[in-house]
């Protein structure tokens, strides 16, 4: 743990997460706030004489934000020392948020040896089973509820992956963890790799008109990247609209940037660039687009790479395209807000947990995910576009790469 002190503001960086800093401040009696970054995720921790008070991580706060900051691994921190909290959202004891956050990496971990990622297939093994034999596994083992261990088995008599599991019941991950830890240690369910589609659903319609089709779409797509045009991107939207109106389903839509960061500024935020330029796209396809080069485009093999990631991340009902002139869009139908939230964070998790090439570094990305839903954020679609555009503003601007507008 490397740590520099200056005047009444102390900033290191640990390789084992930001526990030992947490204990440190409390051993310490301290008093101040704890700020944490690691990677692009960024969460702050109030201290009143080595009590923690307050803590907040994008949309976490409280005692789960406590727990979910303690979870990250390599981070970097910085104590600003008698700066007071405003409102006290933690009431439990250091030492107990610190129990169950090691508990709640232990858990997460066995998922993750497990198999289990975002686009796994959950298979329930509880075929031939008597439901009292089921009740009565599901009291032993981690510390869950009951209730909710339950219905996630009756969720899933069929074959569903995690993203449907969280898009569908609306479940953070500090909800589902500890349930499919649970479930997977008794033996109740099982992960499967994700499922590879490979379907045409057009087939019945014969060979001749199959190609038909597939000429027609092709028009519809950017020539330079393949993705839906702005134009169809907003046919589709338009109609799905109709549907929320007329059934009443929710709909979403995150808007992004992607390209390289132009760097830090003096106060060491980093420097926003828009995503937009296709001039390397273009080039690697042999296209003649004539923009100019940008030193925020992101080279062709990288940007196929992130298209790759996000396209695992995303339902088949899910629809990517370019946004007006300024970046990617992808619409959600029957997603709310917190949902699409979620999508977007683990597609930010995603394109930075690896690089996307050997030339650009993870932390080199620059991101901004703007995310809004009808009905939370508005009533139409004008409402939809400008809240998920301010809420990209506002992830160009801070710290962390996903925003929305009342997050």
């Amino acid at each position: 743990m490397e740590i520099s002190q200056e005047n009444r503001t102390t900033t290191g960086s640990n390789s084992n997460g930001i526990t030992p800093v947490v204990l440190d401040l409390a051993r310490k009696l301290q008093t101040g706030r704890l700020d944490v970054r690691s990677g692009y995720l960024w969460g702050s921790i109030w201290f009143e004489r080595g009590e923690v008070r307050d803590a907040m991580s994008g949309d976490y706060y409280g005692e789960t934000a406590v727990v979910e900051i303690l979870t990250w691994g390599t981070c970097d921190f910085r104590f600003f020392a008698d700066e007071p909290y405003n409102k006290q959202t933690v009431f439990a004891d250091t030492q107990v948020l610190l129990f169950e956050a090691e508990q709640f990496k232990q858990q997460f971990q066995q998922l993750l040896a497990a198999g289990l990622v975002y686009e796994s297939v959950i298979v329930p093994n509880t075929r031939d089973q008597d439901i009292r034999d089921i009740e009565k596994r599901l009291t032993s083992g981690y510390k869950c509820n009951f209730e909710s261990q339950l219905d996630l088995l009756s969720y899933l008599h069929e074959e569903r992956t995690l993203a449907d599991l969280v898009r569908d019941l609306n479940m953070d991950k500090h909800d589902w963890a500890p349930v499919l830890a649970n479930l997977n240690r008794l033996g109740l369910v099982q992960f499967r790799p994700p499922r590879i589609v490979n379907e045409n659903l057009l087939d019945f319609i014969g060979t001749d008109a199959n190609k038909q089709y597939d000429k027609f779409y092709q028009k519809l797509l950017k020539p330079e990247t393949g993705l839906l045009d702005w134009r169809t991107f907003l046919f589709l939207l338009t109609h799905e609209y109709k549907r929320y109106r007329s059934q009443r389903r929710p709909l979403s839509l995150i808007v992004f940037d992607l390209g390289v960061s132009a760097g830090l500024d003096h106060n060491g935020e980093r420097i926003s660039t828009a995503s937009t330029t296709l001039t390397n796209i273009a080039e690697a396809n042999g296209g003649a687009n004539q923009l100019e080069a940008s030193d925020s485009s992101l080279p062709f093999i990288a940007w196929k790479v992130a298209m790759a990631r996000i396209a695992l991340l995303t339902k088949q009902s899910d629809v990517l395209g370019h946004f007006m002139n300024d970046g990617y869009a992808i619409m959600l139908p029957d997603t709310t807000g917190s949902q699409a939230m979620f999508v977007a964070e683990q597609i930010a998790a995603s394109l930075t947990r690896a690089p996307l090439s050997q030339d650009i570094a993870d932390k080199a990305l620059d991101l901004a995910f703007g995310v809004a839903s009808i009905p939370f954020d508005g009533s139409d679609l004008q409402a939809l576009f400008q809240a998920a555009t301010q809420a990209r503003y506002r992830a160009r601007r801070g710290a962390n790469p996903v925003s929305g507008l009342r997050s």
